[in-house]
């Protein structure tokens, strides 16, 4: 669905004045089920994509915090019993265990976006090699691979919160369904720019609304389009 055609133009007036009609508390949920009917038009592919990205990163993140609060935990159940060099190894360790997590998150998203994206371009390209040096070798390029919809974007955006939660700039989102939100959303998803969780939480979390930035919002879509 082009965001220049007739039928993005009347999903976006439908989600909108339901985003409005709906009490505050569910508005999130107007954003997420939008999110992922705007997926299911391209196909129900698009979906079990953006929703394996989006599991492996919140857990990820989860996981980073649950190790940090157990190194808190423990520190403050030995208190004064233990020593700088003791504080400093425990430090170390789980500091260690939590850039394995970040690293593996970030390998398990680039690795399937290397798959379906770059993995026949690979491919061409040795063939070609091999036929300038006149090796008796053609690889088979895979067929039907399925490119999901802005994958690129939301596979570099999840990663930027995974890099984000092993450095410590933002707290893991609890609320899977918020952090979906964060992942999913239409407006911007297939045609960028990507967002970093860190300038976008206070929005999702705490959105608020005037007709000046409605104004705002229009004027820019008006460029745009």
């Amino acid at each position: 669905m082009a965001y220049t055609s007739f039928g993005f133009l009347a999903f976006l007036a439908i989600v909108v004045l339901l985003y409005y009609i709906v009490p505050k508390r569910f508005q999130w949920a107007v954003l997420l089920v939008a999110s992922y009917s705007f997926y299911l038009f391209s196909g129900v592919e698009q979906v079990a994509f953006i929703i394996g990205t989006t599991v492996v990163t919140y857990l990820s993140g989860r996981i980073m915090q649950k190790k940090r609060d157990a190194y808190k935990a423990e520190l403050a159940k030995l208190g004064s019993d233990i020593t700088k060099e003791q504080k400093q190894s425990m430090k170390k360790a789980v500091n260690s265990k939590i850039k394995r997590i970040q690293f593996a998150s970030v390998l398990i998203n680039l690795f399937v976006l290397a798959m379906i994206k770059y993995l026949n371009f690979g491919i061409e390209n040795l063939n070609t090699v091999f036929n300038l040096f006149r090796f008796d070798i053609e690889l088979n390029p895979l067929k039907n691979i399925i490119i999901p919809l802005g994958i690129s974007f939301y596979t570099f955006q999840t990663m930027s919160y995974t890099i984000d939660c092993y450095r410590g700039k933002v707290k893991p989102q609890r609320n899977f369904l918020d952090f979906a939100v964060f992942v999913t959303m239409f407006p911007q998803l297939i045609a960028g720019p990507i967002v970093r969780y860190v300038d976008v939480v206070r929005e999702l979390e705490h959105r608020t609304h005037s007709w000046e930035n409605v104004a705002l919002g229009l004027r820019r879509f008006l460029i745009g389009l």
